[in-house]
């Protein structure tokens, strides 16, 4: 999609840095995807934090010794 915006000649020119692409374009399409990529792993860390896995690796190492001798 093509659009018109404003920003700060020194955003752009961190973008430009930090993101290694030559056209402003692929520089602004890569950052807003790494944003949202990491949006997303935070949103997850933040639920896996809320609410734990339910298991004890004990519990899962004690299962797979009792699966072993029992085969």
């Amino acid at each position: 999609m093509r659009t018109t915006v404003t920003l700060p000649d020194n955003l752009i020119k961190q973008t430009m840095r930090l993101s290694r692409k030559s056209r402003l374009s692929d520089a602004l399409v890569s950052t807003l995807q790494e944003h949202f990529d990491l949006k997303k792993r935070l949103a997850l860390l933040d639920e896996l934090l809320d609410n734990p896995v339910p298991h004890d690796w004990r519990k899962i190492k004690r299962d797979r010794r009792r699966k072993k001798w029992s085969s």
